[in-house]
């Protein structure tokens, strides 16, 4: 299920634990996870149907497999096996796209890949909610890092584009620009041409 931004304790365990074996950090407090992963400048906005204007409003649980949306803001979604909490996708929803935040998952799960159930379970939600809102069609997965293997995943998903630091326009992320990246150790001024 999808629920809006907001401290669940169950969630906080499951970072705790992921943050620990993970990342190695057993520093985590209910301060910095609430300031990290729940507190947004995002307001619940209606999603217009046909009128001007949006209204603010308290937004719903939605059930992940059909996203009929009714507000855009900041969602947890939960990822469940047998009824025990296993991920959670920190997720915004804007008119022309999901932004993808933060994951969490439990290591015991690992096996899983929840980073990649995540991954396309967020590109369907993205093309079924197209459908309906035909404003929403872009899926954001966040920064990419070339020379970090937590991040380069997102190379395998396409297709796909990346923003050029100097041009401002959105390229084609193909196996050449991955080949130049990789040739130039990931630090690059242009994305476009030779950059």
């Amino acid at each position: 299920e999808m629920a809006p931004s907001a401290f669940v304790q169950e969630e906080f365990e499951l970072f705790c634990k992921y943050q620990a074996s993970v990342h190695k950090d057993d520093d985590s407090d209910k301060e910095g996870y609430t300031r990290f992963l729940v507190e947004t400048p995002l307001g619940y906005d209606r999603v217009p149907a046909g009128a001007k204007g949006s209204e603010k409003l308290p937004p719903p649980l939605v059930p992940c497999e059909v996203p009929e949306l009714t507000t855009y803001g900041s969602f947890h979604q939960q990822y469940r096996v047998d009824g025990k909490l296993v991920a959670v996708g920190v997720v915004d929803i804007m008119q022309a796209c999901l932004s993808s935040k933060y994951f969490i998952w439990d290591p015991d799960y690992a096996f899983l890949e929840l980073g990649k159930v995540s991954s396309l379970a967020e590109i369907d939600f993205v093309a079924k909610a197209s459908a309906r809102h035909r404003d929403l069609r872009y899926y954001y997965q966040g920064f990419y890092i070339h020379t970090c293997p937590k991040v380069a995943y997102k190379a395998d998903y396409k297709p796909a584009e990346l923003l050029c630091p100097t041009s401002l326009e959105w390229v084609t992320f193909d196996d050449d620009l991955r080949a130049r990246m990789a040739e130039a150790g990931g630090r690059m001024l242009s994305l476009r041409g030779q950059g």
